[in-house]
């Protein structure tokens, strides 16, 4: 999910309700907390950034009730954001964490913080109906924000994707264009009307913030779904997609859709300049699939061996659990 969130160390920083030396000193001792769960979460240890988490919480029942209550809320945001990523069962604790504070009367930042945490759990859940609703509601909460319109668009971008796929893998097995997706609207929508739902959203966010290179990235999947001149014409989808690499050139997704762009939009395909934004995606994350199985499909096509053996050996060592790479390193022994 390409929905923004808030670091776990400024989610702990101290809601300033008390200026007072014991609340400095609380302060302090809070901002150690925050280090120490921020470093574990992002060494991968969830179950020692949430013990770090609960300590603080802990620590914050014996001040006064407008103090404790403030920080309480952003600790809870703190824990349900480790919760997040660590496995469904955690995961539905963050859900009701994030809704918990949505409920109260929170600091602006926090309750944004909480919605767009109810967003991604929703959506790693694939619980699109229930991602989109949340977004809808952050958007009528907060009409000048641009990123639950892009988060909005997102979900429908990954029903597209999913219908495309299936699409796909129905018409591959002989069994015509396949079924039609029921939306969380209740209606039936292929994947181009989704894409085109998500191309409005994409606009109205960027006519909120230019400058968010994922609500770019998000008019660019768009457009590459909707297909023709829409994913053919460089003032459309490439224009968008090299925005989005520009803005933040260190996210791999925009690259690996660039190059599909060259690879596909084109004819004949410019399969240096596709394989040139591949390599620089998986150099940013080596286990994106989409941009090995491209980069693998190019080697073997223009009968490059050894780049073909050394993609599907990286892309395993990234993730041993990409079934693609392995299926492919057998064929290719």
């Amino acid at each position: 999910s390409a929905v923004a969130t808030v670091s776990t160390s400024s989610i702990l920083a101290l809601h300033p309700l008390d200026e007072g030396k014991d609340a400095a000193a609380g302060a302090a001792e809070l901002a150690g907390f925050a280090a120490l769960a921020t470093a574990a979460a992002e060494a991968g240890d969830s179950k020692r950034a949430a013990g770090l988490v609960s300590k603080g919480l802990r620590l914050w029942k014996r001040e006064p009730r407008p103090l404790r209550d403030g920080v309480k809320a952003r600790l809870e945001v703190a824990l349900a954001q480790v919760y997040t990523d660590a496995g469904p069962q955690k995961r539905q604790k963050a859900k009701t964490l994030f809704g918990r504070v949505t409920m109260k009367t929170a600091p602006e930042d926090l309750d944004l913080a909480a919605r767009q945490g109810l967003v991604r759990c929703h959506t790693l859940d694939g619980e699109t109906a229930l991602a989109e609703k949340a977004a809808r509601d952050a958007a009528q909460t907060y009409p000048w924000a641009d990123w639950p319109l892009a988060a909005q668009a997102h979900t429908l971008l990954e029903a597209a994707e999913k219908e495309e796929r299936e699409r796909e893998e129905m018409k591959a097995k002989g069994l015509g264009e396949g079924k039609e997706l029921k939306t969380a609207g209740g209606g039936s929508d292929d994947a181009k009307a989704l894409a085109a739902r998500a191309k409005d959203l994409a606009l109205q966010a960027l006519g909120r913030d230019p400058s968010n290179p994922d609500n770019h990235l998000c008019l660019g999947s768009a457009y590459r779904l909707l297909g023709g001149s829409f994913w053919s014409d460089k003032a459309f989808a490439f224009d968008a997609l090299l925005r989005a690499a520009k803005l933040d050139p260190s996210q791999p997704a925009p690259f690996a859709l660039l190059g599909r762009w060259y690879a596909s939009a084109q004819a004949p395909p410019d399969t240096t300049r596709a394989s040139r934004c591949f390599r620089k995606a998986l150099s940013l994350d080596p286990g994106h699939a989409d941009a090995g199985q491209a980069l693998a499909s190019i080697y073997r096509a223009t009968g490059q061996r050894v780049l073909l053996r050394e993609v599907l050996r990286s892309a395993t060592e990234a993730n041993p659990g990409a079934r693609w790479a392995w299926m492919q390193r057998a064929r290719a022994a």
